[in-house]
């Protein structure tokens, strides 16, 4: 299993709180690992020292970041067992081109902007029941920094979400 570097929007800390809640809840009554609210913006192969470079090349001065909240969805992957899927705008597909132009190795990675919620193997009938009892808390969601994560690839358990370190943070503003 290698190694990668995520780069996550986070959101401000208002915002944070009301997923970071949810998520939590979540963790507990399905016994799933806790993690912190992001939405990734790309995931590639990056020394440490890359990862800060990214985050210093791409960041300045671009200020906090308002990305529409689209709907809820769920999906056989674990780590979008439960998700709140976000609308593209032109600067988070900048910033996702951007990234993806400074890794030096080829990238599997699929920009689809989302959230999670939960990361958990689970029936189709139970992330079913989560969309009639999930409300989305906010409906712009207001991101204030950038997370460059040291992650497993590809992330499949909770040891693997427990195993994340943190390489870099910049704020946006």
């Amino acid at each position: 299993m290698q190694r990668v570097i995520s780069y996550w929007l986070i959101p401000c800390p208002e915002h944070k709180a009301k997923f970071q809640q949810i998520i939590s809840d979540l963790s507990e009554k399905y016994d799933a690992p806790v993690f912190e609210p992001h939405l990734t913006v790309f995931t590639g192969i990056f020394s440490d020292d890359e990862a800060k470079n990214v985050l210093r090349t791409t960041l300045p001065g671009t200020g906090a970041l308002v990305v529409k909240a689209d709907k809820l969805d769920y999906t056989a992957e674990y780590t979008k067992t439960f998700i709140l899927r976000m609308v593209k705008n032109e600067y988070i597909e900048q910033l996702y081109m951007k990234m993806r132009s400074m890794c030096r190795e080829p990238s599997s990675f699929v920009f689809e902007p989302h959230m999670s919620f939960i990361y958990k193997l689970m029936p189709k009938e139970t992330k079913r029941q989560f969309m009639d009892s999930i409300s989305i808390p906010v409906r712009e969601v207001t991101f204030d920094s950038v997370k460059a994560i040291d992650t497993p690839e590809p992330v499949e358990t909770r040891e693997h979400v427990e195993s994340w370190r943190i390489v870099s943070t910049m704020p946006l503003s």
